[in-house]
């Protein structure tokens, strides 16, 4: 998990903390048990997803913190929280205004999967987080350091999406073995893309994968004349 930190000159830095929605905590277990209309519906993608892994195994656990440290963290947050409460409205300053316009852009694609629906909130998440760093620093405007942390924040839990549930989707799982193979040839017809996968997967399914490849300007069809039905060609773009 890459660290960050919400000061350019800050001496700490923190990693986002890992969360599970009790009894979804590993990810075959989140992808059987989301539902599409869950993930299509606007729920899911109110949380904001976390990948940990386990590192290293210690059946005594680990050594406690530092009393002294969460004694010192308790009271940073605690006074964080009352200054937060005489806080009204938050505003960017000039170089937070600015940097949000770079990054908008690229929170606002749209992607037509299922991740894409799990993430497609993150212009709003971002904004929550950059506004949480803001008040947790005692600030009196959201400055650029505080967007960036948001956006890391945001970046690893899309991340994290992707690497959950990516996998969970079929048409993006056949569209990417799809992909590879393309990339691998000199074009392919339906009838060998259909082979490649083992002609387990319907007509309807091959369709789907072709579409979202093109749609993502990943992939291209050709169709040549013929005696009889023109011959689709499919190539990596």
């Amino acid at each position: 998990m890459p660290p960050f930190s919400p000061k350019a000159n800050a001496k700490e830095t923190y990693s986002p903390p890992s969360s599970e929605t009790p009894g979804t905590g590993a990810a075959a277990e989140l992808s059987a048990t989301l539902d599409k209309t869950s993930a299509l519906n606007g729920f899911a993608n109110r949380f904001l997803w976390v990948h940990s892994h386990r590192t290293k195994l210690l059946p005594h656990g680990a050594r406690g913190a530092n009393p002294v440290d969460l004694v010192r963290l308790e009271t940073r947050l605690r006074d964080a929280v009352q200054t937060a409460r005489t806080r009204g409205e938050l505003r960017w300053d000039r170089d937070a205004y600015a940097l949000w316009e770079r990054l908008y852009s690229d929170m606002a694609a749209e992607r037509d999967d299922l991740v894409g629906s799990l993430t497609a909130r993150a212009e709003a998440q971002t904004l929550r987080l950059s506004l949480l760093y803001a008040l947790l620093d005692g600030a009196t405007e959201v400055r650029a350091e505080h967007l960036r942390a948001a956006y890391a924040v945001w970046s690893y839990c899309a991340q994290s999406v992707d690497y959950i549930f990516g996998a969970a989707d079929p048409v993006r799982r056949h569209a990417e073995r799809i992909l590879l193979e393309l990339r691998a040839r000199d074009g392919m017809t339906r009838t060998a893309i259909s082979d490649l996968l083992y002609h387990k997967v319907n007509a309807k399914d091959i369709d789907a994968a072709l579409e979202l490849l093109n749609a993502h300007s990943l992939a291209k069809s050709e169709r040549h004349p013929t005696a009889g039905r023109p011959l689709e060609i499919w190539r990596a773009c």
